[in-house]
């Protein structure tokens, strides 16, 4: 079969593949330019490949076959990509579960002829701030996932981290040690600011800063009410 894979971005109403928001030439940026990674980039951003469907093929195979014909860097960015979708007449739809046999879902959305995979990324992720080596960074779509405040971390171009704002807990990944300490001062030093960032820039949970940091008593979110008629 063949399988053909796009690079895409979304500002959650609209799907494009240019131009290439400026916080992933952040993520991936080694010794290189940004004009070198974008062309690295725009070259592993359509690509085809044969692939022996069998049976017991997953998505998740497909996912890593397509991952290992790019750019090491790149393959390794697509690895992580919160969002797959296979596209089914006009409509996108996204892969939650990646050990879904490819057949099942050829089935199941009347795909015939070639599988098209879509790696798509937010358009609407920002930089926070770049201190040498060291990125942070937040996420706009952050429903669901961890459902605890966090900022983004990426280290040295080898080392990339979900961390908790409020206790700088790692949630997901890994620092060296080499960048631990600074990035948890870091991160302690702006807690406040961090997450006003956190309320504007994701749809996650929503914080109060005011009752976070004890100038309220009163913790308001959706339907929650204060603290105690909670409590009563």
């Amino acid at each position: 079969m063949k399988i053909k894979s796009e690079i895409i971005y979304t500002d959650t109403i609209y799907y494009y593949k240019k131009p290439v928001p400026g916080y992933i030439c952040s993520i991936l940026l080694a010794n290189d330019s940004d004009e070198k990674i974008i062309n690295i980039l725009e070259r592993d951003s359509d690509l085809e490949l044969e692939y022996d469907l069998e049976q017991n093929t997953t998505m998740s195979d497909i996912k890593k076959a397509i991952c290992r014909k790019m750019d090491k860097r790149i393959g390794e960015f697509c690895g992580s990509c919160p969002c797959v979708c296979i596209k089914s007449h006009q409509d996108f739809i996204q892969i939650k579960n990646m050990n879904i046999t490819a057949e099942s879902l050829l089935r199941r959305f009347q795909i015939e002829g070639n599988m098209q995979i879509y790696f798509v990324f937010s358009a609407l992720q920002g930089d926070i701030w770049r201190e040498g080596q060291i990125h942070y960074y937040m996420q706009s779509h952050e429903f669901g996932k961890h459902n605890r405040p966090h900022v983004h971390v990426n280290a040295g171009g080898r080392y990339s981290a979900s961390i908790d704002i409020i206790t700088g807990e790692i949630l997901a990944g890994e620092l060296s040690g080499k960048y631990m300490k600074q990035v948890k001062n870091k991160i302690e030093e702006n807690c406040e600011f961090l997450i006003e960032c956190w309320n504007n820039m994701t749809d996650g949970i929503n914080v109060d800063i005011d009752y976070r940091f004890g100038s309220t008593s009163f913790r308001i979110n959706g339907s929650c009410y204060e603290e105690k008629i909670i409590a009563n």
